[in-house]
């Protein structure tokens, strides 16, 4: 029986890598399959809800990651709502916590 080395395979997988270009030489126009999006200029308006929304956005990936509303496990429609609400009570608590460390 043959013994297997990891230590190899990784060097060996690491060396299989496409080479790095040189400094002066442009990468081939097919690496990018599409071009950037222009970033289109908001309105005072907009700037605002974008950040009234990456605001409400940064809770719910909390809640989801930090508090267990990513894979809820109970049945029903009151029970679901219960998990929820004790997930925001938690990320609540959890902020007014951060705020009065920040505070003192």
């Amino acid at each position: 029986m043959k013994s297997i080395n990891i230590a190899s395979k990784a060097r060996a997988r690491a060396n299989h890598r496409r080479p790095r270009l040189a400094r002066d030489e442009k990468p081939s126009p097919l690496t990018k399959a599409r071009p950037p999006k222009p970033t289109p200029e908001l309105t005072w308006a907009q700037q605002e809800r974008y950040k009234e929304r990456t605001m409400s956005e940064r809770v719910n990936a909390r809640l989801k990651d930090e508090f267990g509303a990513r894979q809820i496990r109970v049945r029903g429609a009151a029970k679901v709502m219960a998990h929820l609400m004790y997930g925001v009570l938690a990320l609540t608590v959890d902020q007014w916590m951060k705020l009065a460390d920040h505070k003192t």
